[in-house]
């Protein structure tokens, strides 16, 4: 099939396994590494809760509690994507062709990155790189600069 070539309304094209392979590990690598500076932002949030949390508790225990006070939430859990880098890493590597025909959806998510738990991920990397008080946010902001371009 040529490169670019549109059938039934979908386009197609046709690259290299092996150049798939590395954009693929070039984008897990990025993910990883974005993903372990969530994990550090996410544990400063976490730890900062708890002690809220403690600090709530008790003043509740002792029900000195203002009215109209908000529990205090915990973040929320980030999800880790990176197996779906590795299913597909894997199933590159075992194929014995040299050239796999992709569509235009699966080039947008191999070559460019554009899955829909990146948004997510983005998402992420911006809401802890807004937080003020986060010590980690400078290093959030640079992950979030490897997803901007």
């Amino acid at each position: 099939m040529p490169r670019g070539e549109l059938l039934a309304g979908q386009l197609y094209c046709e690259m290299p396994v092996d150049v798939i392979i590395e954009s693929l590990e070039a984008h897990a690598t990025r993910y990883e590494d974005t993903f372990a500076i969530l994990m550090l932002a996410w544990a400063e949030e976490d730890e900062k809760f708890q002690s809220e949390y403690r600090e709530y508790s008790i003043k509740y225990a002792e029900g000195s509690i203002p009215p109209g006070t908000a529990q205090p939430m915990p973040p929320l859990k980030i999800a880790n994507h990176k197996d779906r880098y590795l299913k597909w890493i894997g199933f590159f590597s075992d194929t014995i062709d040299d050239e796999i025909t992709l569509t235009s959806q699966e080039h947008s998510q191999f070559m460019l990155d554009n899955w829909d738990f990146i948004a997510s991920h983005v998402r992420n990397l911006r809401h802890y790189a807004s937080l003020s008080a986060n010590t980690i946010s400078a290093d959030s902001i640079q992950a979030l600069s490897l997803y901007e371009t």
